[in-house]
């Protein structure tokens, strides 16, 4: 007997062809129509456990609840409409979730931007998209205020306080609220937007990728998709070491979620994901590996997924063989490529679990490609097979398709794709032309299907799985009435891949230090953006004959 076909008619990935805003390719047709329609099939679980955050515990029924109480409160109290912008500027917590579950549910457009950023950071993304309310944790209160008067209505959340600094706090907000049984609105459509997620720009400030709610559904499809391939990897492992999988076994993933939720890879490959496979999550405020390892032989953690950063600190921590790990069955990696060396560490310290890895941006909402299992072990530099909604083409700088095993630019084409940058049309039209996202990664495809990352036309730093704009670093200390010129770049780190450094012409008579000129960036950016290294130099920085710095010679010269 043949096996089903799962692309075909009737097959549970199957994919048709859709031609709508732009976007003309394949889709799969079996998505959920609206995020409510998700929401609603993960409330049908009831009492089944769903999130556990710091020793308190919700079952999915509960979770729920709360989330439509929420949604009445936004709708009465704050008059939230379909459409209206909501940020949530939280650390991981549980308000972040039901914010999010709430606002997207609603109608409205939840906008979730980075918490690790600087006042003045925050106040620049809430300026960019002029929310009508922000979900907002004490920590980042003070940070915000700091800038200067907030124009919209604040609900602070991660507190039991009842306010702080004159501003509701969540729970107190709450207890006004008496129906939690229904929506207070209609449901959202497939084409309403949903999402607006800051990503960042090669010069300069984050831009607000905007997503509709079905090209949300289809990244999910496609995260839903690698979850099975990861899936038949671990069946094949059981099988190899003697082990008959038990098909009527009541089995529940339990995924760890540590990456911050402004990212995709936690709100929409642990969050989202596990609502609709009726998942556990064990969610940390920040990563904090002895913390996650007494988690992981607590609570039977089943799926890990970190930057190589944190698969490093896993490895290398002094009390990994104390902590029985045995429940993990899966190991991602993402956000940077790992090397074939940490790879073959990796399964050697954990045997039993396979290992996996992709490729994606936030532009088309996550995953693009993936690779697991043996393929991951004997293609290690490999971000895997692209997935069956996504196209890929590589072009030469002439905008010519180059064939296959050549490297140029990977251009992309899905239908989880975004609409655009929120009130951005001119950096939409140069990330998007003719149906097309430019990725600005260099890369090449091989003969078997499997995509190869060789290395970046944007000028970014990605470090630890952040992105960080040398332009931006750039800006910020040209400002310095001491520094003269400065170029920004990445330097290799065991850790965390790439680390930010800056080489600094001064100005005559400028005694500016390394650590002055960290705690200058400091001042205004996010820690991750501070540079780990300040090289200076009285050498001119070499140039194109249009005056742009030649960075890989700019090394050279520096003997980098």
């Amino acid at each position: 007997m043949s096996e089903p076909d799962i692309f075909g008619p009737g097959g549970d990935y199957e994919i048709t062809r859709i031609e709508q805003d732009g976007y003309s390719g394949p889709a799969f047709k079996k998505v959920w129509p609206s995020l409510r329609h998700l929401y609603d099939h993960a409330a049908a679980y009831g009492d089944r456990p769903f999130l556990v955050f710091e020793g308190k515990r919700y079952s999915y029924g509960e979770f729920f609840g709360e989330v439509r109480e929420l949604a009445h409160l936004l709708q009465e109290r704050y008059a939230v409409s379909p459409g209206d912008r909501v940020a949530i500027i939280m650390q991981n917590n549980p308000q972040w979730l039901t914010a999010f579950a709430a606002v997207t549910g609603l109608g409205a457009i939840a906008v979730a931007v980075n918490s690790w950023g600087r006042g003045e950071e925050l106040q620049q993304a809430l300026n960019h998209v002029s929310p009508k309310l922000v979900f907002i944790d004490p920590r980042r209160l003070d940070r915000l205020l700091g800038e200067g008067p907030v124009k919209c209505d604040l609900i602070v959340g991660g507190t039991d306080q009842d306010q702080v600094a004159g501003y509701p706090g969540y729970h107190t907000l709450l207890k006004e609220v008496e129906d939690g049984d229904n929506w207070p609105t209609p449901c959202p459509s497939t084409d309403d937007p949903a999402l607006i997620m800051f990503t960042s720009g090669t010069t300069g400030n984050a831009r607000g990728a905007l997503f509709r709610h079905g090209a949300i559904a289809q990244s999910l499809k496609n995260l839903a998709f690698s979850g099975y391939m990861v899936g038949g990897a671990i069946y094949q492992k059981m099988l190899k070491a003697g082990i008959t999988p038990d098909p009527t076994m009541d089995f529940q993933p339990t995924a760890l979620l540590a990456f911050p939720l402004f990212h995709v890879a936690a709100s929409h490959a642990v969050f989202l994901m596990n609502l609709q496979i009726g998942g556990r999550i064990i969610m940390v405020p920040k990563w904090d590996v002895g913390e996650v390892l007494s988690l992981v032989e607590k609570e039977g953690i089943t799926s890990l997924s970190g930057v190589p950063a944190m698969m490093w600190d896993v490895l290398h921590h002094p009390d990994r063989n104390n902590h029985n790990l045995d429940s993990l069955v899966a190991l991602g990696i993402g956000g940077a490529p790992e090397t074939p060396d940490g790879v073959a560490r990796l399964q050697a310290a954990f045997p039993r679990t396979v290992l996996g890895t992709g490729y994606g941006m936030t532009e088309v909402g996550g995953t693009i490609a993936t690779n697991t299992g043996d393929d991951y072990l004997n293609r290690a530099l490999s971000a895997g097979r692209i997935l069956p909604s996504v196209q890929i083409r590589v072009i030469d700088d002439q905008g010519h398709n180059l064939p296959t095993g050549e490297c140029g630019e990977i251009l992309i084409r899905s239908a989880a794709a975004f609409d655009g940058y929120w009130d951005d049309p001119e950096a939409t039209a140069a990330m998007m032309q003719d149906g097309w996202l430019h990725s600005g990664d260099f890369g090449y495809v091989d003969k078997e299907g499997f995509i190869f990352i060789t290395g970046r036309i944007k000028d970014m730093v990605l470090s630890g799985g952040e992105n960080i704009s040398c332009a931006e670093l750039e800006h910020l200390l040209q400002e310095h009435d001491q520094i003269r010129e400065v170029a920004a770049f990445g330097l290799p780190d065991d850790r965390l891949g790439e680390i930010p450094a800056v080489a600094i012409i001064p100005s005559p008579g400028s005694s500016l230090s390394e650590s002055d000129v960290q705690d200058y960036v400091a001042a205004h950016l996010a820690h991750f953006k501070v540079p780990k290294q300040v090289i200076f130099t009285d050498q001119p920085f070499p140039r194109t004959a249009l005056g742009k710095i030649i960075k890989p010679d700019l090394l050279k010269q520096l003997g980098l």
